[in-house]
């Protein structure tokens, strides 16, 4: 389908509730585009969407793309599959990355040793990540314990010591992100107070004060990458289907 004068029409899973769609959603929003939310988990049908949207964007979640026993997500799975295999570009955060690898015929599996990567923490960029990711900051917000295979036909945009494949790009553009540059302030402490209980501070997971205290002290990096890089990404679809 061809850009309105109204801009695009972009699809927004979501797999949480409320349906809080972070700086990620703003960017679009604020760029004069449509964000159409969905959420599969919470009953919401994606019967009839494949072809219905200029781009799908895919957020994340408390969920694991490993469980397959759950028909919300054996249902996304295939809906993606579907979509990429129409052409439909597809950017997939955090489990949103993982359901797209799965798509895409790769595997999600839990970290060998079940460690977890929750805080600010740096990437390797690879020499397309150097370009794909330009101007990203220097440490990015991480809450994860699963990991993904890189898949077939895919590039590795990104890693870290514990997690190899961070950001990939697929086709022109596809791309799926392990960390969270949509997550703000308030998102961070619906998850610590939702699931701190979980999280022992050492390692590769930081106490919350910490993640706080560098929260505020990035967020405007952050915000300023986010928000570019998406126009980046919308431009390049809008381009294409002009």
């Amino acid at each position: 389908m061809s850009p309105s004068r109204d801009g695009l029409s972009i699809l927004a899973i979501v797999h949480h509730e409320p349906a809080d769609v972070g700086r990620a959603g703003a960017a679009v929003t604020a760029l004069g585009h449509r964000l159409d939310i969905v959420q599969p988990l919470a009953g919401g049908s994606l019967a009839g969407q494949v072809g219905r949207h200029d781009a799908v964007l895919v957020f994340g979640g408390v969920a694991s793309a490993r469980e397959d026993g759950e028909p919300g997500l054996r249902s996304e799975i295939a809906f993606l599959e579907r979509v990429v295999a129409a052409g439909v570009p597809v950017l997939g955060i955090c489990l949103g990355a993982q359901l797209l690898a799965r798509a895409l015929g790769a595997a999600v599996w839990r970290h060998p040793e079940a460690l977890l990567e929750v805080g600010f923490h740096p990437l390797d960029l690879t020499p397309a990540g150097r370009d794909a990711l330009a101007g990203l900051p220097p440490l990015v917000y991480q809450w994860h314990e699963d990991g993904f295979d890189l898949p077939d036909g895919a590039e590795r945009l990104a890693s870290s010591p514990l997690f190899p494949n961070q950001a990939f790009r697929y086709g022109a553009a596809t791309f799926g992100l392990q960390f969270h540059p949509e997550v703000d302030r308030h998102q961070m402490a619906s998850w610590i107070e939702g699931s701190g209980h979980r999280l022992v501070p050492g390692g590769a997971v930081h106490h919350p004060d910490r993640q706080f205290e560098e929260a505020g002290r990035l967020a405007p990096l952050q915000n300023a990458w986010l928000a570019d890089w998406i126009g980046r990404w919308l431009g390049t679809i809008a381009s294409r289907l002009a």
